[in-house]
C-alpha cells in the first residue's frame, strides 16, 4: 500500500514552495519560470509551485534553493521529476560546513 511507504525528509509544503518561488523570481525577475510565481500577483497565478521550484533549482545553483536541496539531496524514489535521479549529470551535496554545491559528474 501508497500509505506503507517512507514519507520523504524535508518534503517540501505547497505554501513553503510557493515562498521559495516568490523569494527567487523578486531577486531573478527575468527567469523563465517566474512569469506566473510573482510577489506582484501574491503567486495566485502559479499552478504547480514545487515543480516551478524544482525546474530552477535544477536549472542552476541557488542559495534560495536551500529548501529544496535538503528535500532532494538523497535522490528519494518517486520524485524523478522533482529532484532530478543519482544517474544524472549533475549532483548536490552539502560540504562540512554547511555549505550547499552542485557541480557536474
Amino acid at each position: 500500500a501508497q500509505c506503507s511507504q517512507r514519507a520523504v525528509p524535508n518534503m517540501i509544503t505547497t505554501p513553503q514552495a510557493t515562498l521559495d518561488v516568490i523569494q527567487l523570481c523578486v531577486v531573478h525577475p527575468s527567469m523563465e519560470w517566474c512569469v506566473e510565481c510573482t510577489d506582484t500577483n501574491n503567486a495566485e497565478h502559479c499552478q504547480d509551485p514545487l515543480h516551478t521550484l524544482a525546474s530552477i533549482c535544477l536549472d542552476h545553483y541557488m542559495e534560495d534553493c536551500a529548501r529544496w536541496y535538503d528535500m532532494c539531496r538523497e535522490f528519494p524514489e518517486g520524485l524523478d521529476d522533482i529532484c532530478g535521479n543519482a544517474d544524472r549529470d549533475s549532483f548536490v551535496l552539502r560540504t562540512d560546513e554547511g555549505d550547499l554545491c552542485v557541480g557536474i559528474m
